[in-house]
């Protein structure tokens, strides 16, 4: 995705205002005043962006290290992380593309915050999957789930459940699942601009692949939910797989 802090000249290079400065709701033509706010409110999108992803990193780290005693700080600032990143994400829906990238960006970092809540790191299971491409696509879905985390418990030093969410199954599933849709709609827009056989599209669907297995391994054994997202899982990530194979070849996953 583009970085945070980022806002091209014309607000994206591509999709814009409509494409031609328009309305996103009704496509009349903006101008004077009105583009100008647009892209006053635009700036401050990305400025809401960039502080939420620097909290979210400096939180990240003390968790790392394991920094004990300030959990209601650290509660606190989380909320406000995800205050920053839920106002972005609803000003740039109304004034972009549904296709932009900066859109794509917002629900990017979203699904980042939610997993995080839920105590899953996305790009260290991400980079678990990727080396632990030798698991078999063609097995059954469960069976290809289950090689996949214990391919992942070995490779990926998995860190201990976030502080900043609740601890109730209940919540933690329904995080997964916000972080499931946000990333799925990061997916859309980066496939409808760089084309299924991109890397970035790839790295996009292990993210997401790494979310279904979690979520399957979170439901209730045997439930036809479980059953569904691992199946979802394998699709996902047999084609990032296969595309990352295409790229790179094997010797790099």
């Amino acid at each position: 995705m583009l970085p945070p802090c980022d806002l091209p000249e014309g607000l994206t290079a591509k999709y814009p205002l409509k494409g031609d400065g328009r309305c996103s709701a009704c496509g009349r033509p903006v101008g004077g005043s009105e583009l100008a706010s647009a892209l006053e409110r635009l700036q401050a999108a990305a400025a809401d962006e960039c502080q939420a992803c620097e909290l979210l990193d400096s939180l990240e780290q003390q968790q790392q290290q394991q920094q004990h005693g300030e959990e209601q700080r650290q509660k606190e600032a989380f909320a406000h992380a995800l205050g920053l990143l839920r106002r972005s994400l609803a000003c740039r829906g109304e004034l972009l593309h549904a296709h932009n990238l900066l859109l794509g960006q917002s629900h990017h970092h979203l699904a980042s915050a939610a997993a995080m809540a839920a105590g899953v790191h996305l790009d260290d299971r991400a980079a678990a999957i990727a080396r632990a491409g030798h698991a078999t696509c063609s097995s059954d879905a469960v069976e290809f789930g289950g090689q996949l985390a214990g391919a992942i418990d070995q490779q990926c030093s998995i860190r201990g459940r976030s502080s900043l969410g609740t601890a109730t199954a209940e919540a933690r599933q329904g995080l997964l699942l916000d972080s499931i849709s946000a990333t799925r709609r990061s997916l859309a827009i980066l496939t409808m601009h760089y084309g299924t056989n991109s890397t970035a599209v790839a790295f996009e669907g292990l993210r997401l692949g790494a979310l279904l297995l979690e979520a399957a391994g979170t439901a209730p054994t045997g439930s036809s939910v479980a059953q569904e997202h691992s199946q979802q899982a394998q699709a996902v990530l047999c084609e990032a797989l296969s595309t990352l194979t295409l790229h790179f070849g094997n010797e790099t996953l």
